[in-house]
């Protein structure tokens, strides 16, 4: 099941330019090393304004926020439902 994490704001792989798109090829190896194959916990769990996308937010085993870990990365930003800053030209 896909999962967008709640609060946080991730560059896309559809992204508006190639910066964009390399940030979220980054973004998303360095999840899938915090993942590591292991469990999760989903909590907070709703859909996004759209209603197409489960949003949660998602702990390891160990309970560490894994958007968070992105965030203090610098691989995601902090988000709040509003509009989107770009990605393109930072």
């Amino acid at each position: 099941m896909a999962v967008r994490l709640r609060g946080v704001d991730m560059p896309e792989l559809k992204g508006h330019c190639e910066a964009e798109r390399a940030a979220a090829a980054k973004a998303k190896a360095r999840l899938g090393e915090l993942v590591g194959g292991g469990e999760v916990k989903l909590a907070n769990v709703g859909y996004d304004k759209f209603g197409g996308s489960v949003l949660a937010r998602v702990s390891d085993a160990k309970g560490r926020g894994l958007g968070q870990s992105l965030i203090a990365e610098g691989l995601a930003r902090a988000y709040d439902g509003k509009a989107r800053r770009a990605w393109c030209g930072v």
